[in-house]
């Protein structure tokens, strides 16, 4: 059972963060010159929430009226922020964020955050895991061919 640790990449998978006292504009900044499609949100020095592309889109159709420097990020994000540990297995997170409907997902290690995941990165490891998988299994199969006609 493959598990998160294995597709972590400290490089890709940094972890941006921004407290929640700030507002949209600062973070629509931050995600641009971070070049991320996701920010972890802080009080303190505690994660609090994630702010990710989908949510400054929905924040900015919902707050049409209002200026981006006027709207804080902690009264435009919703819902619990969802954490994985790197040895939860990828089958099981994978399930988990596509019944939560979210994209984008930090990892923990002692209940610091450590690195922020999406959706695709590990739908790409999966697929890239079943396709060496094929591979093996095509070789196994042309193998025995082989084996059959000695």
């Amino acid at each position: 059972m493959m598990r998160l640790e294995a597709v972590l990449d400290p490089m890709r998978h940094r972890v941006v963060a921004i407290s929640k006292d700030e507002t949209v504009a600062v973070a629509m900044d931050k995600m641009v010159r971070e070049q991320t499609s996701a920010l972890l949100v802080i009080t303190g020095h505690k994660p609090w929430g994630i702010f990710t592309k989908r949510d400054l889109l929905d924040c900015l159709h919902h707050n049409s009226e209002k200026s981006p420097q006027a709207i804080k990020i902690e009264d435009v994000i919703t819902g619990q922020l969802m954490t994985a540990s790197g040895s939860d297995p990828i089958d099981t997170t994978v399930a988990m964020m596509v019944k939560a409907g979210i994209s984008h997902l930090p990892v923990t290690k002692e209940e610091e955050v450590t690195a922020v995941i999406t959706l695709t990165d590990l739908m790409a490891f999966q697929n890239e895991t079943l396709m060496a998988e094929l591979d093996g299994l095509e070789s196994y199969i042309d193998d025995l061919k082989t084996a059959e006609l000695d």
